[in-house]
């Protein structure tokens, strides 16, 4: 039998996880106060600022591809409601937070192809962010 020691296991061959000079910098959906979440301009912006990791958050949509949004919903994050003409049918109430029972009523994900998502654009979540890059970014995949 051997003596198995976990207080010395490694996760990973990356240095900077065993960095003691400094802390471990995780970036949550990219750096959001710069750029739309989980765009290619946030998760870069990130990355050039120092992040070691960007944490994505990941959904998938109705044809089983993956893609990188924090929430189930559409609306605050891209431009469907630009085409809610177009995707009326598809706003639904649905359970966003299954533990809390927390509910809304937007666009999800799951009820949209790669396709039709793709053709939506990114926005900063909050009004008081810079909406400068709003439109620029596509959503991505994983």
């Amino acid at each position: 039998m051997h003596d198995l020691n976990l207080t010395q296991a490694k996760l990973s061959d990356a240095a900077f996880l065993y960095n003691t000079e400094r802390p471990l910098v995780v970036s949550h959906r990219g750096s959001t106060g710069h750029f739309p979440e989980h765009s290619i301009g946030a998760y870069a912006d990130a990355y050039y600022s120092g992040a070691d990791f960007v944490e994505l958050d990941i959904q998938m949509t109705s044809d089983g591809y993956l893609v990188t949004n924090h929430d189930p919903c559409l609306k605050e994050t891209t431009d469907v409601e630009d085409y809610s003409d177009l995707y009326q049918d598809r706003r639904k109430t649905k359970i966003v937070q299954p533990g809390d029972h927390r509910y809304a009523r937007d666009f999800f994900f799951d009820d949209f192809t790669l396709a039709e998502v793709k053709a939506l654009k990114r926005k900063q979540r909050f009004a008081n962010r810079s909406q400068q890059m709003d439109g620029v970014f596509e959503v991505l995949t994983l």
